[in-house]
């Protein structure tokens, strides 16, 4: 963790690099000991690199840590830790850690962060969110790279939103490098750059669509199984589809009324507001910046990931139990689909 003072010669300063970054209570602690006193005026800015999985970031022991220096910041250096993937540090949990804190910009160079319910979790404590919809190479984003033009920027007084447009600018233009130099194996990239500032308000108005088409699904659970088994399949570690996607078949089916579909353009309309910037390679031109979890309705239950996680989140009641949990429940465990 850092502390940038535009004023001073030496504006980034290291507030603390011991802390166990593996459990919310010293995360908690690390938050609460850069919050300065009597300076409401102070901006916060994230940056996450590492493994994560939609749901979470994969944490244990560091095996090893890189230090780089800043060279125009006397006395500074980057320390960063790698390790390997086992347990899980719930998007909960961290978001657990970071309450009482607004970021003005969070940078997760981490897998399947831009799921919707991460989304609307999220915007509880950042406004402007730079992430990807599938994978991004561990080492994409250049973090001493990312810290410079933060300092730059933030010296300067632009707009949070402007400096994350220019950051999202930058780490586009490594990933385009690293796609022509072929050191990038990977045909899934994109990367989004959205104002997550209405998701609590997109999560109301799914609900209600969802909630206008239970007794569809009930009369014939077939029906959201076609549409489903219809849509490209985003390459992730958990079963996803593209939520844009899904609410255009949704809105194009003839079982849906005419008012179910002014509910839908209305949602589609505000998540097109939300993107500030998009991309993705050419063979996933269907990626649109928001994935949804939907596995494929031969299934016979969820994965314990997404019970776990979604049992936390209502537990917490930050997000109650959905009506698209009802959904996957009719259509998943519907007694037609048990041998």
């Amino acid at each position: 963790m850092y502390n940038i003072l535009p004023e001073s010669e030496n504006p980034l300063s290291i507030i603390k690099n011991d802390f166990d970054f593996r459990n919310t209570k010293s995360l908690k602690r690390c938050v609460e000991s850069i919050i300065p006193e009597g300076k409401e005026e102070a901006k916060y800015y994230l940056i996450s690199l590492g493994h994560g999985a939609g749901f979470g970031f994969f944490k244990t022991e560091a095996l090893v840590t890189t230090i780089e220096e800043i060279p125009f910041v006397e006395g500074c250096s980057i320390c960063y830790k790698s390790a390997t993937d086992f347990e899980i540090l719930w998007n909960i949990e961290f978001f657990k850690a970071f309450s009482g804190i607004k970021f003005e910009l969070a940078i997760f160079n981490n897998c399947q962060m831009t799921l919707f319910e991460n989304c609307v979790l999220f915007s509880r404590f950042i406004t402007y969110f730079i992430a990807t919809e599938n994978y991004l190479a561990l080492e994409m984003l250049n973090l001493k790279s990312m810290l410079e033009t933060l300092i730059v920027r933030i010296k300067v007084k632009q707009s949070p939103e402007n400096i994350g447009q220019i950051v999202y600018d930058n780490y586009l233009q490594s990933i385009l490098k690293r796609i022509s130099e072929n050191s990038l194996n990977s045909d899934d990239t994109s990367l989004f750059y959205i104002n997550l500032e209405n998701y609590n308000d997109f999560f109301h108005k799914f609900e209600e669509i969802i909630g206008e088409i239970l007794d569809l699904v009930d009369k014939n659970p077939d029906w959201i199984k076609e549409i489903r088994n219809k849509l490209p399949y985003i390459e992730a570690t958990l079963p996803l589809i593209d939520f844009v996607e899904f609410l255009k078949s949704l809105q194009q089916d003839n079982f849906i009324t005419i008012s179910i579909k002014k509910m839908i353009n209305d949602l589609l309309d505000s998540i097109e507001e939300s993107m500030i910037s998009k991309w993705a390679r050419k063979s996933r031109k269907k990626l649109n910046g928001i994935s949804l979890y939907f596995p494929p309705t031969d299934r016979l239950r969820y994965d314990e990931i997404y019970i776990f996680n979604r049992n936390l989140l209502c537990s917490e009641e930050i997000l109650k139990p959905s009506n698209w949990d009802r959904l996957l429940d009719k259509v998943l465990f519907n007694p037609q689909n048990n041998p």
